[in-house]
Protein backbone atom coordinates (compact mmCIF):
# COMPACT_ATOMS: atom_id res chain seq x y z
CA UNK A 1 0.00 0.00 0.00
CA UNK A 2 3.00 2.67 0.79
CA UNK A 3 4.30 1.50 -2.33
CA UNK A 4 0.76 2.65 -4.22
CA UNK A 5 1.08 5.63 -3.10
CA UNK A 6 4.65 6.52 -3.47
CA UNK A 7 4.08 6.10 -7.08
CA UNK A 8 1.39 7.69 -7.71
CA UNK A 9 2.16 10.68 -5.83
CA UNK A 10 5.07 10.68 -7.77
CA UNK A 11 3.59 10.52 -11.43
CA UNK A 12 1.16 13.47 -9.92
CA UNK A 13 4.07 15.58 -8.92
CA UNK A 14 5.41 15.27 -12.34
CA UNK A 15 2.76 15.77 -14.52
CA UNK A 16 2.00 18.89 -12.19
CA UNK A 17 5.38 20.85 -12.38
CA UNK A 18 6.18 19.28 -16.17
CA UNK A 19 4.42 20.03 -19.38
CA UNK A 20 6.43 18.01 -21.23
CA UNK A 21 4.57 15.16 -22.68
CA UNK A 22 6.92 12.74 -23.65
CA UNK A 23 8.82 13.14 -19.87
CA UNK A 24 5.42 12.29 -18.68
CA UNK A 25 5.45 9.44 -20.79
CA UNK A 26 8.62 8.01 -19.89
CA UNK A 27 8.02 8.62 -16.22
CA UNK A 28 4.88 6.73 -16.03
CA UNK A 29 6.70 4.05 -18.12
CA UNK A 30 9.65 3.44 -15.37
CA UNK A 31 7.45 4.02 -12.27
CA UNK A 32 5.35 0.71 -13.79
CA UNK A 33 8.16 -1.30 -14.13
CA UNK A 34 9.09 -0.18 -10.89
CA UNK A 35 5.82 -1.58 -9.37
CA UNK A 36 6.58 -4.33 -10.95
CA UNK A 37 9.57 -5.58 -10.09
CA UNK A 38 9.86 -4.45 -6.03
CA UNK A 39 6.70 -6.65 -5.35
CA UNK A 40 8.29 -9.54 -5.92
CA UNK A 41 11.02 -9.11 -3.34
CA UNK A 42 8.97 -7.26 -1.30
CA UNK A 43 5.70 -8.98 -0.51
CA UNK A 44 7.37 -12.79 -0.30
CA UNK A 45 6.37 -13.45 3.20
CA UNK A 46 8.82 -16.69 3.46
CA UNK A 47 11.02 -16.57 6.52
CA UNK A 48 14.20 -18.68 7.15
CA UNK A 49 11.20 -21.12 9.59
CA UNK A 50 7.77 -19.23 7.76
CA UNK A 51 7.45 -20.51 4.24
CA UNK A 52 4.14 -20.34 2.32
CA UNK A 53 3.39 -22.54 -0.20
CA UNK A 54 0.32 -20.85 -2.47
CA UNK A 55 -0.01 -24.31 -4.77
CA UNK A 56 1.02 -27.92 -4.66
CA UNK A 57 0.13 -29.00 -7.86
CA UNK A 58 2.30 -31.91 -8.97
CA UNK A 59 -0.24 -34.45 -9.19
CA UNK A 60 1.29 -38.25 -9.73
CA UNK A 61 -1.56 -41.20 -10.57
CA UNK A 62 -0.32 -43.88 -9.19
CA UNK A 63 -3.14 -46.50 -8.82
CA UNK A 64 -1.17 -48.98 -10.91
CA UNK A 65 2.09 -48.88 -8.59
CA UNK A 66 0.03 -50.21 -5.54
CA UNK A 67 0.08 -53.71 -4.83
CA UNK A 68 -1.95 -55.91 -2.67
CA UNK A 69 -1.15 -57.39 0.45
CA UNK A 70 -3.21 -60.63 0.45
CA UNK A 71 -3.79 -61.57 4.09
CA UNK A 72 -4.60 -64.86 3.39
CA UNK A 73 -7.32 -66.34 5.51
CA UNK A 74 -6.99 -63.73 8.56
CA UNK A 75 -9.63 -61.77 9.34
CA UNK A 76 -9.01 -58.13 10.01
CA UNK A 77 -11.83 -55.36 10.62
CA UNK A 78 -11.56 -52.13 8.61
CA UNK A 79 -10.56 -49.90 11.34
CA UNK A 80 -7.60 -51.29 11.33
CA UNK A 81 -3.56 -50.11 11.45
CA UNK A 82 -0.09 -51.30 10.86
CA UNK A 83 3.88 -51.25 11.89
CA UNK A 84 6.81 -52.20 11.42
CA UNK A 85 8.87 -54.16 13.87
CA UNK A 86 12.37 -56.08 13.63
CA UNK A 87 11.51 -58.90 10.94
CA UNK A 88 7.67 -58.14 11.36
CA UNK A 89 4.44 -56.35 10.40
CA UNK A 90 2.39 -55.83 12.71
CA UNK A 91 -1.49 -55.59 11.76
CA UNK A 92 -3.73 -54.78 14.46
CA UNK A 93 -7.40 -54.37 14.36
CA UNK A 94 -9.14 -51.59 16.65
CA UNK A 95 -12.78 -53.48 16.85
CA UNK A 96 -11.14 -57.08 17.14
CA UNK A 97 -13.61 -59.81 18.41
CA UNK A 98 -11.01 -62.21 19.45
CA UNK A 99 -7.36 -61.99 18.75
CA UNK A 100 -6.23 -58.13 18.20
CA UNK A 101 -2.53 -58.29 16.80
CA UNK A 102 -1.77 -60.68 14.19
CA UNK A 103 2.40 -60.99 12.73
CA UNK A 104 3.10 -61.41 9.26
CA UNK A 105 6.57 -61.89 7.49
CA UNK A 106 8.16 -58.40 6.87
CA UNK A 107 8.97 -59.37 3.56
CA UNK A 108 6.69 -62.03 2.33
CA UNK A 109 3.67 -60.72 4.42
CA UNK A 110 2.97 -64.86 5.30
CA UNK A 111 0.63 -64.74 8.36
CA UNK A 112 2.94 -66.12 10.97
CA UNK A 113 0.80 -65.73 14.57
CA UNK A 114 -2.38 -64.46 15.84
CA UNK A 115 -2.98 -62.99 19.59
CA UNK A 116 -3.77 -60.58 21.93
CA UNK A 117 -7.30 -61.90 23.52
CA UNK A 118 -9.63 -58.91 23.65
CA UNK A 119 -11.64 -58.58 27.07
CA UNK A 120 -12.07 -57.80 30.49
CA UNK A 121 -9.62 -59.51 31.98
CA UNK A 122 -6.22 -58.85 33.26
CA UNK A 123 -4.52 -60.41 30.88
CA UNK A 124 -7.08 -59.05 27.63
CA UNK A 125 -6.84 -56.08 26.14
CA UNK A 126 -9.85 -54.06 26.24
CA UNK A 127 -9.32 -50.94 23.74
CA UNK A 128 -6.09 -51.50 21.58
CA UNK A 129 -3.73 -48.29 20.87
CA UNK A 130 -1.42 -48.49 18.32
CA UNK A 131 1.82 -50.40 19.20
CA UNK A 132 5.22 -50.06 19.01
CA UNK A 133 8.51 -52.57 18.72
CA UNK A 134 11.39 -52.56 21.07
CA UNK A 135 14.25 -53.72 18.81
CA UNK A 136 16.52 -54.96 21.60
CA UNK A 137 14.29 -56.91 23.63
CA UNK A 138 11.26 -58.33 20.61
CA UNK A 139 9.11 -57.20 22.81
CA UNK A 140 5.60 -55.06 21.28
CA UNK A 141 4.65 -52.82 23.94
CA UNK A 142 0.57 -52.23 23.49
CA UNK A 143 -1.35 -49.44 24.87
CA UNK A 144 -4.86 -50.42 26.32
CA UNK A 145 -6.90 -47.50 26.73
CA UNK A 146 -9.48 -49.34 28.52
CA UNK A 147 -6.80 -50.14 31.27
CA UNK A 148 -4.84 -47.39 30.91
CA UNK A 149 -1.86 -49.66 30.81
CA UNK A 150 0.69 -50.50 28.40
CA UNK A 151 1.09 -54.62 28.20
CA UNK A 152 4.49 -56.08 26.98
CA UNK A 153 4.12 -59.04 24.87
CA UNK A 154 7.58 -60.88 24.00
CA UNK A 155 7.23 -61.95 20.34
CA UNK A 156 9.39 -64.53 20.47
CA UNK A 157 7.74 -66.21 22.97
CA UNK A 158 4.07 -65.50 21.13
CA UNK A 159 5.29 -67.16 17.88
CA UNK A 160 6.04 -69.99 19.59
CA UNK A 161 2.84 -69.66 21.86
CA UNK A 162 0.51 -67.83 21.12
CA UNK A 163 -1.15 -67.59 24.83
CA UNK A 164 1.94 -66.56 26.09
CA UNK A 165 1.04 -63.80 28.94
CA UNK A 166 1.72 -60.47 28.57
CA UNK A 167 2.89 -58.23 31.21
CA UNK A 168 1.60 -54.88 32.68
CA UNK A 169 4.68 -52.56 31.94
CA UNK A 170 3.57 -49.42 33.48
CA UNK A 171 0.04 -47.69 34.14
CA UNK A 172 -0.48 -44.27 31.99
CA UNK A 173 -0.32 -41.38 34.44
CA UNK A 174 -4.01 -39.49 35.32
CA UNK A 175 -3.44 -36.44 33.75
CA UNK A 176 -1.68 -37.24 30.61
CA UNK A 177 -1.18 -40.05 28.11
CA UNK A 178 0.87 -40.85 24.94
CA UNK A 179 -0.55 -42.46 21.62
CA UNK A 180 1.38 -42.88 18.50
CA UNK A 181 4.71 -44.01 19.97
CA UNK A 182 8.33 -44.09 18.06
CA UNK A 183 10.91 -45.96 20.11
CA UNK A 184 14.74 -44.97 21.05
CA UNK A 185 15.18 -47.64 23.77
CA UNK A 186 13.46 -48.83 26.99
CA UNK A 187 13.92 -45.30 28.53
CA UNK A 188 13.18 -43.05 26.11
CA UNK A 189 10.10 -42.93 23.17
CA UNK A 190 8.27 -39.84 21.62
CA UNK A 191 4.86 -39.82 21.16
CA UNK A 192 1.42 -37.90 20.78
CA UNK A 193 0.64 -36.41 24.06
CA UNK A 194 -2.99 -36.34 25.27
CA UNK A 195 -4.01 -34.08 28.17
CA UNK A 196 -7.69 -34.57 29.09
CA UNK A 197 -9.43 -30.93 29.53
CA UNK A 198 -12.96 -31.19 31.30
CA UNK A 199 -14.77 -34.10 29.73
CA UNK A 200 -15.26 -33.49 26.08
CA UNK A 201 -11.26 -31.88 25.61
CA UNK A 202 -7.87 -32.37 25.50
CA UNK A 203 -4.96 -30.65 24.25
CA UNK A 204 -2.27 -32.38 22.12
CA UNK A 205 1.67 -32.63 22.11
CA UNK A 206 4.57 -33.90 21.80
CA UNK A 207 5.67 -36.61 24.74
CA UNK A 208 9.01 -37.83 25.52
CA UNK A 209 8.34 -41.16 27.47
CA UNK A 210 10.34 -42.97 29.61
CA UNK A 211 9.16 -46.57 28.86
CA UNK A 212 10.58 -48.01 32.40
CA UNK A 213 9.01 -45.87 34.59
CA UNK A 214 5.83 -44.15 32.44
CA UNK A 215 7.30 -40.74 33.19
CA UNK A 216 6.73 -38.08 30.40
CA UNK A 217 8.31 -34.92 29.53
CA UNK A 218 6.07 -32.43 27.33
CA UNK A 219 7.46 -30.52 24.40
CA UNK A 220 4.37 -28.15 24.01
CA UNK A 221 4.04 -25.54 21.10
CA UNK A 222 1.15 -23.59 20.39
CA UNK A 223 0.71 -21.71 16.58
CA UNK A 224 -1.19 -18.20 17.43
CA UNK A 225 -2.92 -19.05 14.95
CA UNK A 226 -4.14 -22.23 15.48
CA UNK A 227 -7.49 -22.20 17.05
CA UNK A 228 -7.64 -25.95 18.11
CA UNK A 229 -4.49 -28.17 17.99
CA UNK A 230 -4.83 -31.71 16.58
CA UNK A 231 -1.93 -33.25 15.40
CA UNK A 232 -0.21 -36.31 14.02
CA UNK A 233 3.76 -36.78 14.79
CA UNK A 234 6.06 -38.11 12.56
CA UNK A 235 9.84 -38.55 13.72
CA UNK A 236 12.99 -39.25 11.89
CA UNK A 237 15.71 -40.02 14.52
CA UNK A 238 18.48 -40.55 11.65
CA UNK A 239 17.79 -36.61 11.09
CA UNK A 240 17.31 -35.61 14.68
CA UNK A 241 13.94 -33.85 13.73
CA UNK A 242 10.01 -34.67 14.44
CA UNK A 243 6.98 -32.99 12.57
CA UNK A 244 3.64 -32.20 13.72
CA UNK A 245 1.13 -32.22 11.35
CA UNK A 246 -1.72 -30.46 11.75
CA UNK A 247 -5.38 -32.14 10.85
CA UNK A 248 -7.36 -28.82 11.37
CA UNK A 249 -5.02 -26.05 9.44
CA UNK A 250 -2.95 -26.44 6.18
CA UNK A 251 0.14 -26.30 8.69
CA UNK A 252 3.15 -28.65 9.22
CA UNK A 253 5.81 -27.36 11.99
CA UNK A 254 9.42 -29.29 12.10
CA UNK A 255 11.38 -29.39 15.01
CA UNK A 256 14.88 -30.72 16.66
CA UNK A 257 14.50 -33.66 19.23
CA UNK A 258 14.36 -31.02 21.68
CA UNK A 259 11.38 -29.12 20.67
CA UNK A 260 12.57 -26.14 19.05
CA UNK A 261 11.09 -24.92 16.05
CA UNK A 262 12.90 -25.37 12.99
CA UNK A 263 10.27 -24.81 10.18
CA UNK A 264 6.63 -23.69 9.67
CA UNK A 265 4.64 -24.89 6.20
CA UNK A 266 1.59 -22.93 5.05
CA UNK A 267 -0.47 -24.70 2.43
CA UNK A 268 -2.64 -23.73 0.24
CA UNK A 269 -5.60 -23.76 2.80
CA UNK A 270 -3.79 -21.71 5.82
CA UNK A 271 -6.21 -18.90 7.03
CA UNK A 272 -8.86 -19.99 5.21
CA UNK A 273 -10.77 -21.19 8.70
CA UNK A 274 -13.11 -23.07 6.02
CA UNK A 275 -13.09 -26.29 8.30
CA UNK A 276 -10.25 -28.68 5.95
CA UNK A 277 -9.55 -31.62 6.94
CA UNK A 278 -6.09 -31.86 6.27
CA UNK A 279 -2.73 -34.07 7.26
CA UNK A 280 -3.57 -37.58 8.32
CA UNK A 281 -0.81 -40.68 9.34
CA UNK A 282 2.38 -39.02 8.49
CA UNK A 283 5.58 -40.77 8.26
CA UNK A 284 9.44 -39.90 7.35
CA UNK A 285 10.84 -42.18 4.84
CA UNK A 286 14.27 -42.85 3.80
CA UNK A 287 14.49 -39.11 2.15
CA UNK A 288 11.13 -37.89 2.36
CA UNK A 289 8.29 -36.57 4.68
CA UNK A 290 4.71 -38.39 3.33
CA UNK A 291 1.20 -37.55 4.23
CA UNK A 292 -2.14 -38.88 3.52
CA UNK A 293 -3.65 -35.60 2.82
CA UNK A 294 -7.18 -34.83 2.71
CA UNK A 295 -8.30 -31.29 2.04
CA UNK A 296 -12.11 -31.88 2.29
CA UNK A 297 -14.81 -30.50 4.54
CA UNK A 298 -14.05 -32.18 8.03
CA UNK A 299 -17.92 -32.43 9.10
CA UNK A 300 -17.96 -34.39 5.76
CA UNK A 301 -15.81 -37.22 6.90
CA UNK A 302 -14.87 -38.07 3.65
CA UNK A 303 -11.83 -40.82 2.91
CA UNK A 304 -8.64 -39.62 1.03
CA UNK A 305 -6.90 -40.95 -1.75
CA UNK A 306 -4.47 -38.69 -1.59
CA UNK A 307 -0.60 -38.59 -0.31
CA UNK A 308 1.14 -35.80 -0.20
CA UNK A 309 5.19 -35.88 -0.49
CA UNK A 310 7.40 -33.19 0.76
CA UNK A 311 11.55 -33.09 1.07
CA UNK A 312 12.29 -33.49 5.47
CA UNK A 313 12.71 -29.93 5.15
CA UNK A 314 9.68 -29.64 3.99
CA UNK A 315 9.93 -28.35 0.40
CA UNK A 316 6.76 -29.81 -1.61
CA UNK A 317 7.70 -32.90 -4.17
CA UNK A 318 4.10 -33.95 -5.53
CA UNK A 319 0.91 -35.31 -4.62
CA UNK A 320 0.11 -39.15 -5.25
CA UNK A 321 -3.19 -40.06 -6.19
CA UNK A 322 -3.18 -44.06 -4.55
CA UNK A 323 -6.27 -44.32 -6.21
CA UNK A 324 -7.86 -46.19 -2.85
CA UNK A 325 -9.68 -44.78 0.55
CA UNK A 326 -6.32 -44.53 2.91
CA UNK A 327 -7.40 -45.84 6.60
CA UNK A 328 -3.85 -45.77 7.97
CA UNK A 329 -0.46 -45.76 6.67
CA UNK A 330 3.01 -46.54 7.85
CA UNK A 331 6.76 -47.53 6.62
CA UNK A 332 8.90 -50.01 5.95
CA UNK A 333 12.24 -48.54 5.85
CA UNK A 334 14.47 -51.52 4.58
CA UNK A 335 12.40 -51.74 1.72
CA UNK A 336 11.41 -47.98 1.35
CA UNK A 337 8.11 -48.71 1.00
CA UNK A 338 5.01 -47.02 2.17
CA UNK A 339 2.10 -49.49 3.66
CA UNK A 340 -1.42 -48.70 3.49
CA UNK A 341 -4.78 -50.43 5.16
CA UNK A 342 -7.53 -49.18 3.13
CA UNK A 343 -11.19 -48.82 2.75
CA UNK A 344 -11.56 -50.49 -0.47
CA UNK A 345 -11.53 -53.23 -3.37
CA UNK A 346 -8.55 -53.97 -1.72
CA UNK A 347 -7.38 -53.51 2.13
CA UNK A 348 -4.00 -53.27 2.42
CA UNK A 349 -0.95 -52.71 -0.47
CA UNK A 350 2.19 -51.16 -0.31
CA UNK A 351 4.00 -48.71 -3.03
CA UNK A 352 8.04 -48.81 -3.50
CA UNK A 353 8.84 -45.30 -3.07
CA UNK A 354 11.66 -46.01 -5.79
CA UNK A 355 8.39 -46.80 -8.51
CA UNK A 356 8.19 -43.22 -7.75
CA UNK A 357 11.39 -41.81 -9.52
CA UNK A 358 10.75 -38.38 -8.07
Amino acid sequence: MNLFFVLRFGFLYICKNNDNNILKMKTLKALFLLALLVPISGCNRNTETEIYQSSRDNMLDVKHLIHEIDLGDVMVGQFAGTIIGGDYMFVFDYHAMDDAINIFDRNTYKHLVSFGETGQGPKEITRIGEPLFNRETHELYVPDFGKYVILAYNTDSVLVDKKYPPYVKFKFKSDIFGSEYYFVNDTLSYCRAIRPIGTNDFAAMVGKYNMKTGEMKTLEYLHPDVRKKRIMLAVSFADGIYAECNYFDDLISIFDLEGNLKKNIYGPHWGTNDNTYTFVHPVFTNNYLASAYNGEDYDEHKPTKMCMIFTKSGDYVATLNIGYNIISMCYDDRNDRLIFNFNDEIQFGYLDIRDLNL
